[in-house]
């Protein structure tokens, strides 16, 4: 298994750099909305489609996931990884990517072929492109 950094828009200079704020999930995606700790009220939403799998995980409880990742950052991208493996390798599963995002309180994991990125207006729900 390789964890390497994953480029997104959002600030993260340590593992509990961010809050996660929801998780909403339906047959057809998952959305992950997170806030920055030390921006004020910026707020983030991560739109995985195509889903395979949702791991949330209390820090507490989360040390084998955190051994594995950089000590700065706190989203990742993973190839090759158990979780990965344990859902099997039918074919749709060549495309599926593993992320990790590293919470204040929590480590969330999705495996999904896509993600799109946005920023939430604070306070309305809507998102900003």
């Amino acid at each position: 298994m390789t964890t390497r950094r994953w480029n997104v828009p959002v600030k993260a200079d340590g593992l509990r750099s961010n809050e996660l704020v929801s998780i909403r999930y339906d047959r057809n995606n998952i959305a992950v909305q997170i806030s920055e700790l030390d921006s004020g009220d910026t707020q983030w939403r991560f739109l995985f489609t195509t889903i395979q799998a949702l791991r949330v995980t209390t820090w507490e409880s989360a040390g084998e996931v955190l051994a594995a990742l950089p000590v700065d950052g706190g989203f990742f991208e993973r190839t090759d990884s158990d979780l990965q493996r344990s859902l099997g390798s039918q074919h749709y599963m060549g495309a599926a990517r593993h992320f990790v995002i590293s919470c204040y309180d929590e480590v969330v994991e999705v495996v999904a072929h896509h993600v799109e990125i946005s920023r939430v207006e604070s306070g309305s729900g809507t998102m900003r492109r």
